[in-house]
């Protein structure tokens, strides 16, 4: 195993109210709490992380490591308030977030209530078109109703778009295209997640729901700094 003993690590954790940056010298833990900022929750990290740095007198460039998690995702998810996030679906499947796997909590009662889903069936959308486990196209693309399926999407103000397309993640080529249309119409430009795999509804939803959340983590690893516009060398890896 590595020898951790001598390494310098720097761990942050992004909640809803407050940030804690923990920096671990040789098992010497130095912390410090900050408020989140909701906007640039990037920011936070980056205010903690120079408290404990000054505090240890310890430079950026001299950490071996970096580790971050958040519940951010998360919150956004029970409080609904992630991106508001279309489904473009193949026809036919619109109603497949309610079917699911047919699980009830209780088998017996047949009058349950399940839980709202994250994209209501309004925001739902189909496009004609099949494709098989085999890769081949039993049914050519509609473009022209997905062409009107994008024109309502901007009427809606729809902020990220998620996938389920049937059997994409044999031939992604119907959601190439469905993407390629979304692409097209500026408003939309910045706002499509494509996946580029086939995954399950409810998770292509999370994804695009909490896209924000992600990108913003991507920018704080590739773009943030503490002071000169970039991150030094050992937060990167």
């Amino acid at each position: 195993m590595p020898n951790t003993k001598n390494r310098i690590r720097i761990g942050a954790d992004v909640g809803g109210t407050f940030t804690d940056v923990v920096l671990d010298v040789g098992g010497k833990l130095t912390t410090a709490k900050v408020p989140t900022d909701v906007v640039k929750p990037e920011q936070g990290i980056l205010n903690g992380v120079a408290i404990v740095l000054e505090k240890a007198g310890i430079a950026a460039e001299q950490i071996d490591s970096f580790i971050h998690g958040t519940t951010l995702a998360t919150n956004a998810l029970i409080e609904r308030k992630g991106a508001k996030t279309a489904l473009i679906t193949t026809e036919g499947f619109r109603d497949s977030l309610e079917i699911a796997y047919e699980n009830r909590f209780d088998q017996y009662d047949l009058m349950i209530n399940k839980p709202l889903q994250l994209v209501p069936h309004k925001l739902r959308f189909m496009v004609p078109k099949r494709m098989n486990v085999r890769r081949q196209v039993l049914r050519e693309l509609d473009v022209t109703a997905a062409r009107l399926v994008a024109d309502h999407i901007i009427k809606l103000n729809i902020e990220s778009v998620a996938f389920g397309l049937l059997h994409s993640y044999a031939n992604a080529d119907h959601e190439q295209k469905i993407r390629d249309i979304l692409l097209g119409h500026t408003k939309l430009e910045s706002t499509v997640r494509y996946l580029g795999i086939e995954v399950a509804d409810a998770l292509a939803i999370i994804i695009s729901v909490i896209g924000t959340l992600a990108s913003l983590t991507y920018r704080f690893i590739t773009g943030s700094s503490l002071s000169s516009g970039e991150i030094p060398e050992p937060l990167r890896s």
